[in-house]
């Protein structure tokens, strides 16, 4: 599954099926500023936010921590609440 998610290129889709995309990070990235010029250039970027919040994404025991105490998770939540 890890492969087949890395093997996606969202710099190369122009068209989505949502209206609106929210992007939530957990670092700085150089990959991540790419993917927001790239929703922004399409009219698609409603918000970015940065969390600094480490977990080991890679890592299939750690990352159930990480998601329990995840400050992305909880701002995720925050922002569909509003809807």
């Amino acid at each position: 599954m890890l492969e087949d998610i890395q093997a996606l290129d969202l710099l190369d889709r122009t068209e989505f099926s949502a209206v609106g995309i929210y992007l939530f990070v957990s670092e700085e990235r150089q990959e991540y500023e790419a993917l927001k010029e790239h929703l922004q250039s399409l009219g698609l970027l409603r918000g970015y936010q940065v969390f600094p919040d480490g977990g080991d994404w890679e890592d299939p025991v750690a990352i159930d921590k990480a998601l329990i105490a995840s400050n992305i998770i909880r701002a995720i939540a925050d922002e569909l609440g509003r809807k």
